[in-house]
């Protein structure tokens, strides 16, 4: 059996810093924790600076699962057969809000999306299987 290995706190700690600072020159920075694009699967460390967006895009074979570490991320998402966006803020884990929001999503291939962090930005965790296919996204 293989061990589980941990992150130490004080290398997620200089992640979560490295990620914040690259706000201030980025919109959009990521840490990608796989080995290559070819990796079977693909695990980000995400940083938004306040106010950030992703435009609305889709995967065509490929889940995308979020999971939000610090702020705030409205994931939106629109319907295939009309025009209908629906929308859901994640926030940090503990945060309050007012109806306690949730801290993850999964996000089905072939469903358009985007993302907004709040205003004072958002980190969060994205996995989905790989390898990239940049031609399997959809803008």
């Amino acid at each position: 059996m293989k061990e589980v290995m941990w992150i130490p706190d004080t290398l997620y700690d200089i992640h979560i810093a490295a990620l914040k600072e690259s706000q201030k020159s980025e919109r959009i920075s990521r840490i990608c924790l796989h080995d290559s694009v070819e990796s079977e699967l693909h695990v980000m460390l995400i940083s938004c600076a306040p106010n950030a967006k992703y435009p609305m895009h889709k995967h065509e074979d490929t889940d995308e699962w979020f999971y939000i570490v610090d702020g705030q991320l409205t994931i939106y998402q629109k319907s295939s057969s009309t025009d209908h966006v629906r929308s859901l803020c994640l926030e940090k884990p503990g945060a309050p809000s007012k109806d306690g929001g949730p801290i993850g999503h999964l996000i089905h291939r072939q469903v358009w999306h985007s993302t907004e962090a709040g205003s004072q930005g958002a980190v969060y965790l994205e996995v989905k299987t790989g390898p990239f296919a940049p031609e399997a996204t959809t803008f």
